[in-house]
């Protein structure tokens, strides 16, 4: 038994195709999934989805990848090192796309709250942000990981 912990079945790309997508996963014997909503406003569609197909369970969540996230107390993306040239492929060229904050103006930014040692931080799989951030000089800590 598989359970997929991650989807986007409401995404307009599966808009109808509900169905043929169950029946893949059956196929691949993947026997169930956990939609999860990027916005709260999304939220009502997934929960549709899961109560009309028993396999699917809904989550409520805020996607820090969208750009409605950047009042304090919100999570916010902060792209770094993705590259001008590439549409498809973010690490595929030398120029920084447009918007990019500077890696070490990012990290001289951050750096102080993450080493707060007064400041929790809580994440999912938190512990490899954690060695990504040890390899540019900044140890995070403390860290509670939700994984």
């Amino acid at each position: 038994m598989f359970i997929d912990s991650h989807c986007h079945l409401d995404f307009p790309d599966f808009a109808g195709k509900t169905d043929q997508i169950l029946a893949r996963m059956r196929d691949n014997a993947v026997d169930g999934a956990l939609c999860i909503s990027v916005t709260l406003d999304e939220f009502p569609a997934v929960l549709q989805l899961a109560q009309v197909y028993p396999n699917l369970w809904a989550s409520a969540g805020v996607h820090p990848d969208y750009p409605d996230c950047v009042e304090p107390g919100q999570a916010c993306y902060i792209p770094l090192t993705h590259k001008a040239s590439a549409a498809d492929d973010l690490f595929g060229g030398v120029a920084l796309a447009e918007g990019q904050m500077g890696l070490n103006t990012c990290l001289d930014m951050l750096g102080p709250v993450l080493e707060d040692a007064a400041i929790l931080k809580i994440g999912q799989n938190i512990k490899y942000d954690a060695k990504i951030f040890a390899r540019n000089g900044i140890t995070v800590a403390p860290i509670d990981d939700t994984m």
